[in-house]
């Protein structure tokens, strides 16, 4: 962490969450991170190789606060949204068979695709012949 100073800490802090708060008011729940997931999303934006400095050294205690405050800010923005989860039509539930829904679609189009390219080499090498 010695090559990142304050200030672009605070700086990358203060970008990651204005994003997320703007996703919460919108009723996003993406918005609402781990901590784990926001360590690494600060490291990347510092050009870190790794998000292990974060958690110890001299900016955890500034990295602990802020990860408090935006926790409880983005929390509270989901909750003032004018789309809270429970009233939105795409619930976790919802969202998590969609997902399976497109990941078994994408399977099948790899599968269609190899078998797309078996048929057309084939026919290709049957009528190469002539």
């Amino acid at each position: 962490m010695a090559r990142t100073n304050r200030e672009q800490l605070y700086n990358v802090t203060k970008g990651i969450k204005r994003q997320h708060m703007n996703l919460a008011k919108k009723g996003d729940i993406e918005a609402l991170k781990k901590k784990t997931e926001l360590y690494k999303i600060v490291a990347s934006k510092l050009g870190l190789t790794s998000d292990r400095t974060l958690w110890s050294g001299a900016h955890s205690e500034y990295l602990e606060s802020w990860f408090l405050s935006f926790k409880a800010d983005v929390e509270e923005a989901l909750n003032n949204s004018s789309l809270t989860p429970s009233k939105s039509n795409l619930t976790e539930d919802v969202a998590s068979n969609y997902k399976e829904v497109i990941k078994a679609l994408e399977k099948r189009v790899k599968e269609l695709t190899i078998e797309n390219n078996e048929l057309r080499s084939s026919t290709m090498n049957r009528f190469e012949r002539i």
